[in-house]
This record gives structure tokens, C-alpha cells and sequence, in this order.
């Protein structure tokens, strides 16, 4: 993985290479091996720095095609890359390096923006034609590109930390997008937290011509013809281990040695297993565990890496290292991003960079296969009959997960997408209220633009399954969980690959029947199912646990007074974002008990508002 950076200056005027180089700068981190800067035509420049993993010596960009007519700056790897290179080559195009990179210049020349749909990888980039700027991100979102235009200058860049080195850029927050934060964690694309800074959607092409007029184009949706149209078990289990195992394998294309997160769940242990298959010698893995017994999982990990002969690598995460991991994690925020999972990420990060500088990861099992608790309440509610809703608080409590997910599908469907969003909701408006200073209250009173919410529109008319696993998809996995690994692991400069998101794959769980999908109404009764020959019973048998931190644990004793000092003489108060009582009463609830991830929330708003008032952001921490 890379930085990229780029202006076009539509007015003409000539780029200042001091300005972009120093943009390109402040992603140090992205890319650590390497710095490369071009000006196709005086008002147009791209900027790169580099992770080199495929083609190490020939790859250094931005690249060209063989007259200097196409360029590009590219992030991401291409997964197929060879075999388009073969098809490439047959039709007369010429190559000058072993790169993915240079294959993406010449399906363009081939294809044009059609291009992007024969990539099968992660990727962000932006091609300069002589005529327009075409930019373009993954499917799945799983490399990030942000962008700010006013007319007269377009930009893009990896992070928006870039755009603080862009002459005559005035930082200043974005209130809507600020909300959006704190009711989801996060901020979905298209919107920021920074005024005049946009983001591509995932799967979402944009193009910039020589005068200014922009295009832009969702390329990549689910089919929805096909969508839970098979529902052969036996069938279903043999190709998706099947399937999986093609996806790891594809993955592991490099230079450079690739290793894998372990966290003794079923996601990492299933991309492991099929990992060692590949491999003659014992592969790598690394772990983090917690001192905190409830949320400590290195057993699993332990045995998973003593089953496949893995060289494994653990490190625990307390307290007192979670100090420094926090504080290194809040003085490199440019966006705020509320999910607390991102420290240990870091920490694991870190550790295997040590080693290594590509890892295989298992995020995404839980989008495909409906591994995550509200998936159940939102179906539960559905089986409810209408005349006992008001009593569905009851009911739920009551009752389990249905047995046969077929009867979900004729449950007042119409109710799915809005029932979800409903859970997608990390605090209530009436919370936010007590919490919100004056600047941030009008936002409550206005019907702003909410990503999340307009989902609701694309997913309508799907079954009920898909459609709540698909809100996850292109919100949930691409926003937040997708956004936390990127963050932690290019902070490091190591690159994730996540195979549960190869498309084939991705098609392949949609089109599972909710019953076929969610085996027994069991948590990823189907993977299970599947592995059931290739993992420990302890893993197969163990619920699903997410990543995060004790942080209620950690804010109530050892770090209660390093979340105090970081909120003394707030600037979330000073400027109105937040208000102070509110602030006091987090970090001493009457009730004694701590809301860890509310407070982080808070903590992660002002580390944001500090750093962009105190220009900070420009350099890598």
C-alpha cells in the first residue's frame, strides 16, 4: 500500500511542486520506501510515496504508459494483475516494469473507466489523460481517497492531513459531519468532518475534465437477480471453503514475505488454516491479548497456531502500553473515528511490521455472514407478529433467534432497512442533546445529508437478510471496521489484505439463502459448518467477541486520570462542539460507572479539534 496526493489546477495556473511535495510529505508513513513526483503539464501534478511490495526495484511511480500521454499515482495492490498483463500484451501493449501499476495505465488506455471493473483488488487511484483526471476507489472501500474542489483547484489525497500543506486550504470543521460522528462513530462517504473535503464511495468512479465538468459513477453494486438465490447446503459448504481458499491463495501474490492476524476468532483462524495450506515453511502470525480476562482471547490464538505450526508472536496490551498506543493514535487523528478497536490494532500492527510488511487479516466475515448481534434483534423483531410489537422489548428478551430464517422473510418486510438504521445508531438524538454544546445543536434541529440513513433507499426491495447485511456492507465494513485497519496499519507502513472481500467471494455469499447462510440459526452456521474438518473445537464453538479494548475498565482505574488531563481546557467546549457538564459527567458518572466508548468518542473529538487548530496534522507522528 501507498500515498497518494495530486492538484489539477483548472485555472492554469502552474502547481507549486514545493506545496505538493509536502503534501505528499505528511504520508510518510503510507510509504516509507520511496517518494516520486510528476507534472504531466504544468497545472497538473501527482505524488506518490511508496510500500513496495510487488516489482520492488521497477514499480516507483507516478508511472506512465510508453509515450507519457497516461499517468497515474496508485495505492493498493491488483490481485490479478498478471493475467490481465497477458491479455494486455496480446493486443499489442508494451511493458516496461513487472507491476500492477502499469497494468492499470494500459487497461485504461484499453477500457477507459470500464477499467476499474476488471480489477479484482484494493485500490485508490487517479489517472491524468491529457484530457481529465479519472479517479477511482475499491468495490468495497477498502482503500481510502478524500478530495477537495472549489472550482478553480481540484485535489485528492490518501488522508486529509495532506490537504493542510495545499496553498490557500482553510481548515475548518464540518458541523454535519462532526454529527455524523458522533452518532455513528464514524463518517460515512461521501461527507468529512472537514469543510470543502469529500470522499469517494466505495465502488464509485469520478472523472474531472480539462474545464472543470465532473462525472461520477457507482460502478459496483450486488446483483440483485442474484441475491440468496441458492439453497443447497451441501453444495453451499463445499464451495465456500472452496472459494475462500481461492481468495487466501490469490492474496498471497508479493516479493516479500506475507504474514496473518491471528485473534483466535473464526474470521482469522479460517484465513490461517488456508494460509498454512499454501505454504511448505510455517507462516507467521501475531497476536494481542489483554490483561482483562473477559476480553482475552490468546488461548484460541495459541492453539490455532499450534494446530498449523505457525511462528506466532504475541504481545499483551495493557494499560500502562495503552497509554503511549492512545496517545499516538489521538495525535495522528485527521478525521475523527470513534472505534476503540483501532488501539490494539496498532499494537498488532506494530508487531508484525517487525517482521514483516503484509499481513492477511479477517475482516468482513461478519458483513457476508451475519456474525454481528444486531443482525439477530433485527430479525428477531421481524418475527415478531405486528399485535405484539409493543411488547418487543419483552418478546426479545424472551425468545431466541429464530431456528428457521425463512420465516423472516414474510414478516412486514417493508419495516427491514428502517429497523436496522435504528440499530446502526450508536447514541440517541435526545443523548446528543445533553452532550452537544450550542454550535452542535442546530444540527439536530436540521434534516442534514446522513449517508447511513439514504442506504436505505439502494438496499430497498432486497430480502430481508440481504438488505440488512448489505447497510453493513457499504456502511459499517467500508466507514468503520475498513477505515480502523487502514489507519492502524499504514501508521505503521504494513499492508492488510482481507480475503473474506475478494468480489467473486462477496458475490458467492449473497447469493445464500437465509436459512442456507444461517445454518440452524446459529452465528455463521455455514463457515462453521465448512471449517468444521480445519479448526480447533474451540474455536468452532466459541461466540463471537469484537476487538476492542476494556476500556471502561482502564478509564475507571489506571488511565482515568490520562482521560482527564487530555480533556482539561477542552476545545470541544472552548468552541461550542461539546458541552462541559456533559464532558464531567463522563468522566464521573453518578452511577459509578464508566461509558468507555462514549468517553472515547468525546477524547477522539478534541485529540481532532487540538490537532487541526494547532496546525499538527502536517507531520507523522
Amino acid at each position: 500500500m501507498c500515498g497518494i496526493v495530486g492538484v489539477v489546477h483548472l485555472d492554469r495556473r502552474p502547481v507549486d511542486r514545493d506545496a505538493l511535495r509536502n503534501m505528499c510529505a505528511s504520508l510518510a508513513h503510507r510509504g516509507p520506501d520511496g517518494e516520486g513526483l510528476e507534472t504531466p503539464l504544468p497545472w497538473v501534478g501527482l505524488a506518490h510515496r511508496r510500500l513496495s511490495i510487488i516489482d520492488i526495484e521497477g514499480g516507483r511511480q507516478p508511472l506512465c504508459n510508453e509515450d507519457g500521454s497516461v499517468w497515474i499515482t496508485f495505492n493498493g495492490e491488483i490481485f490479478n494483475h498478471r493475467e490481465l498483463r497477458d491479455d494486455l500484451v496480446a493486443r499489442g501493449h508494451r511493458f516496461r516494469t513487472r507491476s500492477d501499476t502499469e497494468v492499470i495505465v494500459h487497461l485504461y488506455e484499453e477500457l477507459g473507466a470500464a477499467c476499474v471493473e476488471r480489477l479484482d483488488g484494493q485500490f485508490a487511484f487517479a489517472i491524468w489523460d491529457g484530457e481529465r483526471l479519472f479517479c477511482a476507489r475499491d468495490p468495497l472501500g477498502i482503500k481510502p481517497f478524500y478530495y477537495t474542489s472549489d472550482g478553480r483547484r481540484f485535489a485528492f489525497a490518501s488522508e486529509p492531513r495532506a490537504f493542510l500543506s495545499l496553498p490557500g486550504f482553510e481548515p475548518e470543521p464540518d458541523l454535519q459531519g462532526l454529527h455524523l460522528y458522533m452518532r455513528y462513530r464514524f463518517v460515512p462517504a461521501p461527507c468529512s468532518a472537514l469543510g470543502g473535503v469529500r470522499k469517494l464511495r466505495a465502488g464509485e468512479w469520478l472523472s474531472i475534465d480539462r474545464d472543470g465538468r465532473e462525472r461520477r459513477q457507482l460502478y459496483w453494486s450486488l446483483d440483485r437477480d442474484a441475491l440468496e438465490s441458492r439453497d443447497d447446503v451441501d453444495a453451499a459448504t463445499a464451495e465456500l471453503r472452496q472459494e475462500l481458499a481461492r481468495a487466501v491463495e490469490s492474496q498471497l501474490v508479493a516479493d516479500v514475505e506475507v504474514g496473518a492476524f491471528l485473534s483466535g476468532g473464526l474470521d482469522s483462524s479460517s484465513v490461517v488454516r488456508l494460509m498454512a495450506d499454501t505454504r511448505s515453511e510455517p507462516i507467521r502470525t501475531f497476536s494481542i491479548g489483554f490483561d482483562e480476562p473477559r476480553y482475552d482471547e490468546r488461548r484460541f490464538a495459541a492453539e490455532m497456531a499450534e494446530r498449523i505450526g505457525s511462528k506466532h508472536v504475541v504481545r499483551v496490551f495493557e494499560p500502562e502500553s495503552a497509554r503511549g498506543v492512545m496517545t499516538d493514535v489521538l495525535d495522528h487523528m485527521d478525521e475523527p473515528f470513534g472505534d476503540s478497536a483501532i488501539l490494539p490494532t496498532l499494537a498488532v500492527s506494530r508487531l508484525a511490521r517487525e517482521s514483516v510488511k503484509v499481513v492477511l487479516s479477517g475482516d468482513g466475515g461478519d458483513e457476508l455472514f451475519g456474525g454481528y448481534g444486531r443482525t439477530y434483534r433485527a430479525l428477531q423483531l421481524l418475527a415478531i407478529p405486528p399485535p405484539l410489537r409493543p411488547f418487543r422489548g419483552l418478546v426479545r428478551r424472551l425468545s431466541a433467534p429464530p431456528e428457521d430464517p425463512a420465516r423472516w422473510r414474510y414478516r412486514d418486510t417493508d419495516a427491514v432497512e428502517r429497523l436496522y438504521h435504528q440499530l446502526l445508531v450508536r447514541i440517541s438524538d435526545r443523548a446528543l442533546g445533553r452532550l452537544y454544546g450550542p454550535a452542535m445543536r442546530g444540527t439536530l434541529r436540521q434534516e442534514g445529508e446522513d449517508p447511513v440513513r439514504d442506504l436505505l433507499d439502494r438496499v430497498r426491495g432486497m430480502p430481508p437478510l440481504s438488505r440488512v447485511l448489505a447497510i453493513d456492507l457499504h456502511s459499517v465494513l467500508s466507514e468503520y471496521h475498513l477505515v480502523k485497519v487502514d489507519r492502524a496499519s499504514m501508521q505503521t507502513s504494513l499492508e492488510v489484505r482481507v480475503p473474506y472481500l475478494d468480489l467473486r467471494f462477496v458475490n458467492f455469499a449473497f447469493s445464500l439463502s437465509a436459512p442456507v447462510k444461517l445454518l440452524g440459526g446459529a452465528n455463521k452456521g455455514l463457515v462453521r459448518r465448512a471449517l468444521r474438518n480445519d479448526l480447533p473445537e474451540s474455536v468452532l464453538a466459541r461466540s463471537k467477541r469484537g476487538f476492542g479494548p476494556p476500556l471502561r475498565f482502564w478509564f475507571a482505574g489506571e488511565l482515568a486520570r490520562f482521560a482527564r488531563e487530555r480533556l482539561d481546557g477542552a476545545r470541544v467546549v472552548e468552541e461550542g462542539l461539546l458541552d462541559a457538564r456533559a464532558i464531567e459527567a463522563l468522566l464521573q458518572p453518578k452511577s459509578g460507572r464508566i461509558r468507555g466508548s462514549r468517553l472515547w468518542r468525546v477524547l477522539v473529538l478534541e485529540a481532532w479539534l487540538r490537532n487541526l487548530r494547532e496546525g499538527r496534522l502536517t507531520a507523522t507522528c
